[in-house]
């Protein structure tokens, strides 16, 4: 499943990359329908079926969608991986109270109301780090180019001191996604007659999803799990399972 999760995602932003950087016909003949399967501008655009598609991923595999559609997700975790191997990556990632993620949330709709969504909106950051940053699209100024470079950089950097903080703490779309996640159909349970609260579930999860203290309690946060079946396997007593 996770072999699977992670060439599903990198094809995705492979083509999200190339369709923003290489504006042919041929590519929008072809890719054209991905941007709108982004959440935001899936609701801007009124991409009902779009909608209904990233509805109905949610409601059986949670945030399934921020693992293998968003492409600034997708670049936190292809980060996480690269800085793992110079052994850069801090393992325990920083955790924000519930209230202070879902007051970024409310922030970001005053932004929506004043037009101003693309300032923190996940699939923007990355595309304007793509088109302006890398490729200088429009002729940018070099204070729009410093600010596309450095929001990217230091979002992707940061995963190196706090996983995939982004996501988890800050992102509007994971925010909203994440209160309807924890009703998924599929998703990671805990099998407390099996659990000996060892916290090797905790280890593995990199998003701060799995709140564990060795020896007292193990706990999923489903609003925070991003369906990347790291945990998957962690247990040695079979635990933790997704069903």
């Amino acid at each position: 499943m996770r072999i699977v999760r992670i060439v599903l995602a990198g094809l995705s932003v492979t083509a999200m990359t190339l369709l923003l950087s290489l504006p042919a016909v041929a590519l929008f003949k072809y890719l054209g329908w991905l941007p709108r399967l982004q959440l935001l501008p899936a609701i801007m655009a009124g991409e009902v079926l779009s909608l209904v598609v990233i509805a109905v991923s949610v409601a059986l595999a949670g945030r399934f969608y921020c693992s293998v559609v968003c492409p600034l997700g997708i670049a936190q975790d292809l980060s996480g991986w690269l800085l793992s191997l110079v052994r850069l990556r801090r393992r325990k990632p920083i955790r924000i109270s519930r209230s202070a993620r879902y007051g970024a949330f409310a922030v970001f709709a005053c932004l929506v109301a004043l037009g101003l969504t693309g300032l923190i909106a996940p699939y923007g950051i990355f595309g304007r780090f793509v088109t302006v940053g890398v490729m200088h699209a429009g002729d940018p100024s070099v204070a729009l180019v410093v600010w596309a470079v450095a929001l990217f950089a230091f979002i992707v950097g940061m995963t190196a001191f706090c996983g995939r903080w982004w996501c988890n703490q800050i992102c509007p779309v994971g925010t909203f996604l994440g209160m309807f996640s924890r009703f998924a159909v599929f998703r990671p349970r805990i099998d407390c007659d099996k659990c000996v609260k060892c916290g090797l579930c905790a280890k593995a999860c990199d998003k701060g999803a799995i709140k564990a203290t060795p020896g007292k309690s193990v706990a999923v946060d489903q609003s925070m799990c991003v369906s990347c079946f790291k945990c998957k396997g962690s247990c040695r007593k079979g635990a933790l399972k997704w069903r």
